[in-house]
């Protein structure tokens, strides 16, 4: 078992660096160069931050040229930005973080500024770590005294999957911090087969993160008669090895004498105990690559009935006086009249896809599974604007995943909640080159429609007593509800096997006209919440489309080089912003500016194509059958309420039959903390829930 300690709100660290280089002859192509540098980015490794084991160069911050003869070398000064790169982990410490040291032994190691112990303190403090209402405590064994010590404590075994919030006894009082340690269950996700077909004694390897040492683990196929069998594998001597650092584990395992000579396809079962994980392995080749597989899944925790409002307010803050506030405000949202009936266990899974620009991809998602009903109803729930890799739902329990666990425990429903493509489990280790398709509804759409093919699959499997009933139900705020909308638009115009059709949708505060009502927005000239929209709007429409290829192309100098790169998955909201001018707009080429303001050019196209409520629809255009619910806030700031008035004067024009509106004006939003449009969603997922529960799922 792997215990990983990460913070929710800790931002990857940047730090600068001088570095000179030499330009040959007076090279006119110095700055071509340069920018190449910066936007591409290149290894750097750094003796003098022994911590920082791998780091890249992500942009230029600032140049200086010493001049001199033109036919002499020039020596350039970059003042360069660099930051951790983030294949390991467990990484170097950095403020407000605590590294654990994976031992067979489960050793935590804190450092004592996590604690913010003085100095002077000689003695370690009890220590223990929460969650769900339930204590465990740790066990301390050793105490470095002053700022750079440290305490190292035995974790408890055979705890789940998860976030665990850490306390430490001060003053004779029990204070909680913003750090969380966080315990992953085991991925398995690569089966490699010694010899030509996997048969009785086969040596094979498994791949994937977080093996315990020594894991249990079983082979499941069918026998002749198609019955399902079930054997246990023998682990080959010391082959359990499982990398400190980025987690990465492999283990040789013999297959059992089966009672076919070779099945055509299997399951291998990693059993941890922190979780168990599964993968499909197709006998004489690799995974079966087919729109929907289910690759592996992955048991993460369970939640009880009476923990689920709990839950919900930790997925919103850690802060303890926060969580009281926002249960104030959530007592005048529909949410505070849910009734919670059932347990639910937590499962991610990944499966194949397709990418935005073709191609089969992995995705990954999360499946929250009613424990003790007979038959469920579908909830396909998308998630909202995500910048980083690491916040999608597989990877981190935020708010709209606590929001979904309400529905499941009140209603029953059986939820599959994708990561967008480029985000969570499938891309932040592997793929980490797959940039999310921000905004654009056709890879957006098939993502989430092929993964209600996998839980089709992982239900056959893994809960084959569990039915669901012939009703599917979508919702998903900001992103969540254009990709909502698109994913609503997919499944009524193209075919899914053994999916039914859709009951009722509620996509929440979108951005479903995007060449006129967003575009409209930021290119005003004022300011704009969330600077960062518009930089991963236009990086993932030029990926995606290929409009430029290269940044320099439309966005304006410096930007290019000290924004563009950053929209990767793996710099937070706060760093980008920070690169940003207080005018979206002016991160634009004059010239394209120019083009987006009288509604042409490539990136006008492009957001056009993505249009789900165009101002004028075109023949044959999408007219849902289904009952549709559609929710704005009325003072969203940041997706304005136009985008509800154009999705609505669309779907009149094409005659749709069941469509309702809902306007979101209360006063309490006026006192949430943040934006509008984040403070609206609470009072959204109370509306939805409320329309879904009233039609008796």
């Amino acid at each position: 078992m792997l215990f990983l300690c990460d913070i929710q709100t800790t931002q990857e660290q940047l730090f600068e660096h001088r570095l000179v280089i030499t330009i040959s002859n007076g090279d006119e192509n110095a700055w071509r160069i340069l920018h190449e540098f910066g936007s591409r980015g290149y290894q750097y490794y750094s003796k003098k931050r022994e911590n920082i084991r791998h780091a890249k160069v992500q942009h230029i911050q600032s140049i200086a040229i010493e001049e001199g003869p033109m036919n002499c070398d020039r020596q350039i000064s970059l003042v360069i930005l660099i930051t951790a790169i983030l294949l390991p982990l467990i990484a170097a410490p950095i403020a407000g973080a605590v590294s654990l040291q994976a031992s067979e032994d489960l050793i935590l190691t804190i450092p004592n500024q996590d604690l913010g112990l003085s100095p002077n303190v000689a003695q370690a403090p009890k220590v223990r770590l929460s969650r769900g209402g339930k204590v465990f405590p740790l066990t301390v064994t050793g105490f470095v005294a002053g700022a750079d010590g440290e305490m190292t404590c035995n974790v408890p075994s055979g705890l789940e999957a998860g976030h665990y919030s850490l306390w430490a006894l001060q003053s004779g009082k029990w204070v909680k911090y913003k750090t969380l340690v966080k315990v992953l269950a085991p991925v398995v996700n690569s089966v490699n087969v010694t010899g030509d077909a996997l048969r009785s004694g086969t040596v094979v390897t498994l791949g994937g993160l977080f093996f315990s040492q020594t894991p249990a683990i079983s082979i499941s196929y069918e026998n002749s008669e198609g019955q399902p069998v079930n054997q246990p594998c023998s682990i080959v001597g010391d082959s359990s090895v499982m990398d400190s650092e980025t987690g990465t584990s492999q283990i040789e395992v013999q297959v059992p004498d089966l009672v076919v000579s070779a099945p055509a396809s299997c399951v291998f079962e990693v059993e941890s105990p922190n979780g168990s994980a599964f993968v499909y392995y197709a006998n004489g080749g690799d995974q079966v690559t087919i729109r929907g597989q289910l690759i592996s899944a992955v048991r993460q925790n369970t939640i009880k009935r009476k923990e689920v409002w709990d839950y919900l307010l930790a997925s919103i803050s850690d802060d303890w006086f926060f969580q009281r506030i926002t249960e104030g405000f959530l007592y005048h949202t529909k949410l505070w009249n849910q009734k919670y009936y059932y347990d639910l266990q937590q499962w991610n899974i990944s499966y194949w896809t397709v990418g935005a620009t073709g191609g089969y991809v992995i995705a990954s998602g999360v499946v929250i599974v009613p424990q003790g009903i007979a038959q469920s109803p579908l909830l396909s729930f998308q998630h909202g604007t995500m910048l980083m890799k690491k916040e999608a739902p597989t990877l981190s329990e935020g708010a709209e995943l606590g929001f979904a666990t309400t529905f499941a425990s009140a209603d029953g429903f059986l939820v599959s909640m994708p990561d967008h493509l480029g985000l969570g489990q499938s891309a932040y280790r592997a793929q980490m080159n797959l940039t999310h398709p921000y905004c654009e509804a056709e890879p957006l759409a098939t993502a989430a429609a092929d993964m209600l093919v996998a839980v089709k699959s992982f239900l056959s499997r893994q809960f084959p007593n569990l039915q669901l009933k012939n009703k599917l139900f979508l919702a998903g705020y900001s992103e969540g509800a254009y990709a909502t909308m698109a994913l609503h638009r997919e499944l009524d115009t193209n075919t899914y096997a053994d999916i039914p059709a859709v009951t009722a949708s509620a996509p929440m505060d979108g951005p479903y006209s995007l060449s006129k009502v967003m575009l409209d927005k930021l290119m005003a000239n004022t300011t704009f919440p969330v600077l960062y929209f518009a930089p991963y709007l236009l990086v993932a429409m030029d990926q995606t489309y290929k409009l430029y290829g290269d940044a320099s192309l439309y966005m304006d100098f410096p930007f290019d080089m000290t924004v563009a790169p950053l929209i990767n998955g793996y710099f937070s909201e706060q760093i980008v912003n920070s690169q940003m001018p207080a005018v979206p707009r002016n991160v634009l080429l004059p010239a394209i500016a120019s083009q987006l303001t009288q509604y042409h050019g490539p990136i006008y196209d492009a957001l056009l194509t993505n249009d789900l409520a165009p101002s004028t629809p075109p023949q044959g255009s999408w007219s849902p059958i289904a009952h549709l619910y559609v929710i704005h806030g009325q003072k969203d700031d940041c997706v304005p309420y136009a985008n509800l008035t154009s999705a609505t004067d669309y779907f009149t024009a094409v005659g749709a039959p069941n469509v309702q509106s809902a306007t979101i004006d209360t006063v309490w939003v006026n006192l949430i903390p943040g934006t509008y449009h984040a403070a609206y969603c609470p009072f959204a997922m109370g509306m939805a829930w409320s329309w879904f529960h009233n039609m008796k799922p």
